[in-house]
């Protein structure tokens, strides 16, 4: 590989402690004026985030965010197993649900709404509806889901 794109590929420096991509630490670039512009735009309290490495990462950030030791979340069985990982890292337990199969196209479906609420209806017989704190509904592709999250 050397050869081909010659040594001053490997001496090369591009990540954020270089100043070319900005300082996520203390920006003084494009971060901070996305942060400056973010905010209001995104109903931010004071603050932006940026995650530079990935959705995968930014799923866990999101699930550790919202779950404590010993909740619960409703979880699609096929959702990307970032989710999973962030759960697990949140000492929170999912509850998986089924979607529906749909076998014409090698793929799943979107979580029926009476599965859900068997699930939520399941919790508050065992007594521990309380736990419940997340339906994490998502799929393991990008095939652009949506569910009718007032129903």
């Amino acid at each position: 590989m050397g050869e081909f794109y010659g040594l001053n590929l490997f001496l090369a420096e591009s990540s954020a402690t270089t100043g070319g991509l900005d300082s996520l630490l203390e920006p003084t670039g494009k971060h901070q004026e996305g942060a400056g512009q973010g905010g209001p735009a995104r109903s931010a309290r004071n603050r932006v985030f940026f995650v530079t490495n990935g959705t995968s990462t930014s799923n866990k950030m999101a699930v550790q965010a919202l779950l404590a030791p010993g909740d619960i979340a409703i979880v699609d069985r096929n959702c990307h197993k970032s989710h999973h990982y962030g759960m697990v890292l949140a000492g929170a337990q999912p509850l998986y649900v089924e979607a529906f199969p749909m076998t014409e196209y090698s793929m799943y479906g979107a979580v029926p709404l009476k599965t859900i609420k068997q699930a939520l209806l399941n919790a508050q017989g065992r007594r521990r509806l309380e736990r419940v704190k997340m339906l994490d509904l998502t799929n393991c592709t990008f095939d652009g889901h949506i569910y009718n999250t007032r129903a």
